[in-house]
């Protein structure tokens, strides 16, 4: 059996128990280290040379992605990156004092009496982010969780590792449409402002747009990937005058407005209001 395949959909390492129990021989595995078409990065441990430092380190460990590494691993909005490795490891899970797997830069969370289930481990990496990140990065990255069908809000009403007051934030927060993380993080801002802010409103001409506040004033937020990009900015600015056209006041954030200065937005969008 092909060590390169099997690895492949183990999610690129595996520990050697887990790959001479599905069939590899260890023959394989030396032939396929000595062509360099795998490596082994870890003492007991077998990964794609494409494999990255959290996927081998969920190998070695027998634990699953929680936190921001799962962010990471599934294409979620991260805030700001964590260099750590987060892993979910049953309670019982004890550790050798020969244990050669790395410690730097790993924290262990622990949760259960087995490693948490393929169904499971969106619903269970996102309700544990709240032991390690602030109420923000949990709640762009649950948004971002909702809109691509990866968590539902039933989910989301079963969390039970956040905090309860936490929990009741995100769930007056919530927005499954919320289509970026400047988006969340500017509307979240707005409404505790007072304002009434409405998300992915149509206006007719403009198609879609980020937020109305009041009825009265557009907020669009531009990530980098628009910074650059000349088509991009061209149908904005058409969609900016059709929103005005259609009687709205409308604001243009860029990745490091919302990031660095989100008080000059909020000042901003008060001075459009009263306008």
């Amino acid at each position: 059996m092909d060590p390169v395949r099997v690895l492949d959909t183990l999610g690129g390492a595996a520990r050697l128990g887990t790959l001479t129990g599905v069939g590899v021989s260890r023959r394989a595995l030396a032939r396929a280290v000595a062509a360099q078409r795998i490596v082994r990065p870890i003492y007991g441990c077998y990964a794609l040379p494409k494999a990255s430092r959290a996927d081998i380190l969920r190998a070695a460990y027998r634990a699953e992605l929680c936190c921001t590494s799962l962010c990471e691993a599934m294409g979620l909005p991260v805030i700001k990156r964590d260099k750590a490795v987060h892993l979910v490891v049953p309670r019982d899970r004890g550790r050798r004092t020969d244990d050669r797997r790395p410690t730097t830069d790993v924290v262990l969370h622990r949760h259960g009496d087995q490693i948490v289930p393929e169904e499971v481990r969106v619903p269970v990496g996102l309700d544990m982010l709240g032991l390690c990140a602030d109420r923000m990065q949990q709640l762009v990255a649950i948004d971002a969780a909702l809109r691509q069908g990866l968590l539902t809000l039933g989910d989301l009403a079963a969390f039970a590792i956040t905090d309860e007051a936490r929990l009741q934030w995100l769930r007056d927060h919530v927005d499954p449409g919320a289509e970026s993380l400047l988006e969340t993080m500017t509307r979240v801002n707005l409404v505790g402002e007072g304002w009434a802010v409405r998300s992915q409103v149509w206006i007719e001409g403009a198609g879609r747009v980020d937020l109305v506040v009041e009825g009265k004033v557009v907020v669009q937020t531009d990530g980098r990937e628009r910074h650059d990009n000349p088509v991009a900015f061209v149908e904005d600015r058409r969609r900016d005058r059709a929103c005005v056209a259609a009687g709205y006041r409308v604001l243009r954030f860029t990745y490091q407005d919302v990031m660095a200065n989100m008080t000059r937005v909020i000042a901003d969008v008060r001075a459009a209001l009263a306008y």
